[in-house]
């Protein structure tokens, strides 16, 4: 009977394998990022909703966030968020 020999690794495979598993921890990073904005931006829609009645509680979203200039919302779409405004001086600012 023959034995067979062990293939070896090579550098090649260590590097796919590195790839590999940096790119799962960066698409698991994203999405758990997604998922955690779009729990943020429901709960601030809904507090926003809760707490003014028929509009929109100003005050209340200026005191969690006072760069909040306006709200979007379209009806019938998922488009339900605050707009900020830049801070004085901020390069990278804009509406």
């Amino acid at each position: 009977m023959k034995c067979r020999q062990r293939r070896r690794i090579k550098p090649l495979d260590i590097l796919l394998a590195a790839i590999c598993a940096v790119s799962l921890t960066a698409a698991a990073l994203i999405g758990w990022t997604i998922f955690h904005q779009d729990a943020v931006y429901r709960e601030l829609s809904i507090d926003a909703e809760a707490d003014a009645g028929d509009g929109i509680d100003w005050d209340g979203l200026r005191a969690r966030n006072p760069d909040i200039a306006a709200w979007v919302s379209v009806e019938g779409t998922p488009v339900d968020f605050p707009v900020v405004s830049p801070r004085e001086g901020d390069p990278k600012g804009s509406i």
